[in-house]
Formats: structure tokens, sequence, C-alpha cells
């Protein structure tokens, strides 16, 4: 970590730093050494990645929830989304604003930060109603 910076600085100078717009084609989901807009990514290879760039009493000090908040955070900075919630799963996916998906056989939390307002996802009808989140199978 930069003498002087807090955990806070830090982890805005990393999230510049590591999300970025994806190639073309555009994977479904983004390696670990990266994350892409508009695509999945791992919440913990980013986690890890990001505490790689922390002093290790600090590392050991920051959680996997407080990473969350910073990420959401960072994205209303932006006015990005984290975790539209088209993209969520689960029976009470509004709420809780989780992405589990199967990679390589393996169930694994994701994150989806979409780069297109709110409110444009909105108007444009693109946020599921009560009834068709219900309606998952699931």
């Amino acid at each position: 970590m930069t003498k002087g910076v807090s955990r806070d600085e830090e982890f805005f100078t990393w999230a510049n730093h590591y999300f970025v717009i994806p190639p073309d084609p555009r994977p479904e989901v983004a390696p670990d050494n990266a994350g892409y807009f508009n695509v999945y990514f791992k919440r913990e290879a980013a986690f890890e990645n990001f505490k790689s760039t922390l002093s290790v009493s600090q590392s050991s000090k920051y959680k996997s929830n407080q990473f969350k908040s910073s990420l959401n955070a960072w994205c209303e900075y932006y006015n990005y989304t984290l975790n539209p919630i088209q993209f969520c799963t689960g029976s009470i996916a509004e709420e809780e604003r989780r992405i589990i998906k199967k990679i390589d056989r393996k169930t694994v939390e994701c994150f989806f930060i979409s780069t297109t307002p709110i409110e444009q996802l909105i108007e444009e009808g693109s946020i599921p109603t009560e009834a068709e989140l219900n309606s998952v199978p699931f």
C-alpha cells in the first residue's frame, strides 16, 4: 500500500486499473487477473487481487463484506450498477443482489458491473418484474 493512502483510496486506485473494457469477442466470465465491464467476474479472484495490493497487516484485516461495500461505492461514484437485478440469482435476489454461477464445475459467486445506468435499464424494461423473478426455475 502506498504510504499515507487509506484503504478507500487504495481501493479506488486499484478498481480504476483492474476494471477495463472487455476484448472482442466478449467472454462470458473475465479472467482472474482483470475485471471486465458488462461481464461476470469471480468475487473471490477480484478480492484476492485487491488484497495483494495491501500490506500484510491490512490484508488480514480487510473482509469480503468491506470489499463488496467498497465496490458498490466505486460503482455508484461512476454511475455504474453492481449486480443488476436481472443478473442476480436465488429466491431473494432483489434483497441480496448475489450472482451464483457454475464455472469449471464449481459453484462460485460472481459480480457484474453494468455500465448502463439503472434508469436506462428501467426505461428499456430490462429490469424483471417481481412475478418474473419468482418464476425463475433455480
